[in-house]
């Protein structure tokens, strides 16, 4: 019978394994879009006019504005995708979404390769309305993400979702076998000397 101190520590060694799903870059960016369009949302609060909306998105941008339209639609209950003359016009305009990746790192002396990940999009937005308001947006984000996950982060369909790699260390990929085999010559000496004596 299995006792319930075994079934913890199983649980424990489970548990330590499991970690949470790494974001893809897109899904870092949608979250980025969910920024700018509740802040856009915040300013128009005051208009109590229906809001006619216009998307200038980046070439090769088409699903960022498929996703930031959905996200301030949910957002502004009067929001239309048809101009219409009686409502205000909204003008939103996407500049640059781009990821970028930093210096690797190791977790550990023998821990795994890391980057952090940068996060950026940038634009404006104009109210033309009774009382016409512009202003521009930049929102920033980071997280840390193992080298490894970087290929299935990316989306090679989406270039902005891709950036330069950047390359492990050369020393400390030098070093680890060196000390690991030095390491083990000074066990094999010590076993034959204390084995001798």
């Amino acid at each position: 019978m299995i006792t319930a101190g075994v079934l913890f520590i199983s649980f424990l060694l489970f548990a330590g394994n499991i970690s949470g799903q790494t974001k893809t870059n897109l899904e870092s960016l949608y979250v980025l879009l969910d920024s700018a369009s509740t802040h856009i949302a915040v300013e128009l609060k005051e208009n109590k006019d229906s809001v006619s909306i216009s998307l200038t998105f980046g070439y090769g941008y088409e699903v960022l504005k498929n996703y930031f339209r959905s996200s301030l639609n949910s957002k502004i209950n009067k929001l239309k995708f048809v101009l219409q003359e009686e409502s205000s016009l909204l003008n939103v305009t996407l500049d640059e979404a781009k990821v970028e990746y930093t210096e690797t790192f190791k977790d550990g002396f023998f821990g795994s390769f890391y980057t952090e990940r940068v996060f950026t999009i940038n634009g404006s937005y104009f109210l033309k309305s009774d009382q016409n308001l512009s202003d521009r947006f930049n929102f920033t984000a980071s997280d840390t993400i193992p080298t490894s996950e970087l290929q299935s982060a990316e989306n090679f369909s989406y270039p902005f979702t891709t950036a330069e790699r950047p390359s492990e260390p050369f020393f400390s990929s030098l070093f680890e076998p060196v000390v690991a085999v030095g390491a083990t010559a000074l066990a094999v000496i010590l076993f034959f000397t204390i084995r001798s004596k």
